[in-house]
């Protein structure tokens, strides 16, 4: 017969349904509270995000694609944009410093000095940003050194392949090289990546200039406005075709753009004028707007006077000393756009070269 065991007499300890429930409840109370805390989180940090992303993401990224083309400007303008509560978040003073150097770089006359010790401290810090490299690579165009240059624009390119100017500087460096082909690929690439670029767009026609294509380079120069260097090298492959009245036009128009203060204080043109000589492979930059008048002033009057013009005072009363480069520049164009491709004007050209106290025949 099965005998009876009484549970508490054999000190065995029985929990309840009711028992149970109410031990589970402060655990799922406890996950519950744990739920609402970690949503709370997501919200804050959505609302954080969408926050950073609004105020200091997007005029961050506004000013990366305007220093992408050396529109330090734009991006001054872009970082301006975030609240002052916000400036000092982080990466905006990094961002804003890089800014500065290149805004102090297209000033009219640049303090290289400082600029130089900025870019030490700040590539020093951040070796691998493109757009530092593309700032030094412009401080050593001024010095000239056009080796430094294209070797840091190249790097500044294989960093970011959308850094339009650093594709450009690397077509300078090629064009100085005299490796003209090669500079034309470049300023392509730098036109694909920033199609409004009146600078990249000259520097391509000025290529395809050097390259024989007056007609394309030409169909190019139509294509810029409001920027009197391309106007300026227009009247170039106006020469090489023969075309003297036309060149003289286009030289008329680069004055009257270089004479207005609103257009030639716009940024891009405040840029040097970069220009290769090949005796010698020299480079000359003109950078004042007193050598960039001269300049065309002297082409001008140049057009005027082998249009057979009576009477055209060659240089002009206006830039009758010019410095030895821009003298230098000019007699190279007469030599390579009117002497070779127009014989019957070699005479002229001649003459007009010998006033500017060039005596020497062309190189052959």
């Amino acid at each position: 017969m099965a005998q009876f065991v009484d549970p508490k007499q054999q000190g065995v300890h029985i929990v309840s349904a009711e028992q149970n429930a109410s031990d589970a409840t402060p655990g799922r109370s406890r996950i519950l509270r744990l739920i609402g805390a970690s949503l709370i989180g997501l919200v804050a940090i959505g609302i954080f995000g969408g926050i950073y992303w609004l105020v200091v993401h997007s005029p961050v990224s506004d000013a990366n694609a305007a220093m992408r083309v050396a529109r330090y400007d734009l991006a001054m303008n872009a970082l301006g944009n975030i609240p002052a509560r916000f400036s000092d978040w982080p990466g905006v003073p990094y961002q804003r410093a890089k800014v500065m150097v290149g805004v102090q770089s297209f000033r009219e006359s640049p303090d290289w000095e400082a600029i130089g010790e900025d870019l030490k401290r700040l590539r020093a810090e951040h070796p691998k940003d493109a757009d530092l490299m593309v700032i030094e690579a412009r401080y050593w165009l001024r010095a000239p050194d056009y080796q430094k240059a294209g070797a840091l624009a190249e790097q500044a390119a294989k960093a970011d392949k959308e850094n339009a100017e650093a594709w450009f500087l690397m077509g300078l460096h090629a064009e100085q090289a005299g490796d003209t082909a090669k500079a034309v690929e470049h300023y392509r690439k730098a036109l694909t990546e920033s199609p409004d670029s009146p600078q990249y767009r000259s520097s391509l026609a000025r290529g395809l200039l050097e390259l024989g294509k007056p007609d394309e380079a030409l169909a190019e120069f139509k294509g810029i406005r409001d920027f009197p260097l391309a106007r300026v090298e227009a009247a170039m492959a106006h020469w090489a075709k023969g075309e003297i009245k036309e060149a003289a036009g286009a030289q008329r128009d680069a004055l009257g753009m270089l004479g207005n203060e609103q257009l030639s204080g716009r940024y891009h043109n405040r840029r040097e004028w970069l220009f290769r000589l090949p005796a010698g492979n020299q480079g000359v930059r003109l950078a004042s707007s007193e050598d960039k008048l001269c300049y065309a002033r002297l082409g001008e009057a140049a057009s005027r006077s082998l249009a057979g013009e009576p009477a055209v005072a060659f240089p002009p009363a206006d830039c009758a000393q010019p410095r030895k480069e821009v003298r230098e520049l000019v007699a190279d164009r007469l030599c390579r756009f009117v002497e070779k491709p127009q014989p019957s004007m070699s005479g002229a050209a001649s003459r007009l070269r010998r006033s500017l106290g060039m005596t020497g025949s062309c190189p052959a």
